[in-house]
């Protein structure tokens, strides 16, 4: 249309400064009635709204930067008359003896408005922690000293509790030495239990225990070496697999020392006791 329109072309070249959005609403408004009698009202009141709307946006602007030197005018006042009482306060804080209006508002507030009377509370202050740190330090000494008692009083139960139990085993070994019976039959538990698996390893095929229950497998004992403390347990609970399938009866006998709990020998041979 403007290409081809010199009058709503040199329109819209006039409404141009205004800005985009009232050529916008011009062509809005011209679209919508398409007479071009009424060109002349439609652009007289586009002009008076934007000229209306430009002095509003000015009336603004004006009041926010008067607001602004307001507020600046205040804060400054305000910071000024700020740091002249922090002056006058330190001046008279400083005056009364005190380090600082900090200090001296926490005197004041716990009761104490002379610098005198305020020093005699922080040296006694002062008197105090170190009596309860001396206090706190003498009682961590007494429960180390206690517990290095406690210690040494444990240490020489168990010193006391040792030397009780190797008396009994000397005691125990004293009353058994040399007598066969009494270390035959201290030391039974332990030579049936590291023999039987040494005798069973004698078998050439398989082999077959044939004690009941409450039978021992070890029935009789003698002296290997009474000297040493060495004993051969025997016993005829066991037969084994010859070569030709046949089971034979067979007596067995381990030397075992009672000093090393330790097996010396093992042996079989066919027969009973």
């Amino acid at each position: 249309m403007l290409r081809y329109d010199d009058l709503l072309a040199e329109i819209v070249r006039r409404l141009r400064p205004l800005g985009e959005e009232w050529i916008d609403e011009f062509a809005a408004s011209y679209l919508a009635i398409n007479d071009k009698n009424y060109l002349p009202v439609i652009v007289q009141k586009i002009i008076a709204r934007a000229k209306a709307q430009h002095e509003n946006s000015e009336r603004i602007k004006v009041v926010r930067r008067r607001r602004l030197r307001i507020g600046l005018a205040s804060g400054a006042i305000t910071l000024c008359a700020g740091f002249a009482a922090y002056a006058i306060m330190t001046v008279r804080a400083t005056t009364a003896g005190f380090e600082g209006i900090y200090e001296q508002y926490k005197a004041n507030s716990m009761g104490y408005y002379s610098r005198a009377d305020w020093q005699s509370y922080l040296n006694a202050e002062e008197t105090r922690k170190k009596v309860e740190q001396a206090a706190a330090a003498a009682a961590g000494q007494a429960r180390l000293r206690e517990q290095v008692a406690q210690q040494a009083a444990a240490e020489e139960r168990r010193r006391q509790e040792e030397a009780a139990q190797k008396a009994a085993q000397a005691a125990e070994a004293g009353r058994c030495a040399g007598d066969l019976h009494c270390l035959g039959e201290k030391y039974f538990p332990e030579a049936t239990v590291y023999c039987k698996p040494l005798v069973e390893r004698l078998a050439k095929n398989n082999f077959e225990w044939i004690d009941g229950w409450l039978e021992p497998k070890f029935s009789h004992y003698r002296w290997k070496n009474k000297s040493l403390g060495v004993i051969t347990y025997i016993g005829d609970k066991i037969k084994y697999q010859n070569g030709f399938g046949a089971w034979v009866l067979s007596v067995y006998e381990c030397d075992f020392d009672t000093k090393s709990k330790a097996v010396l020998d093992v042996r079989a041979s066919p027969g009973r006791l």
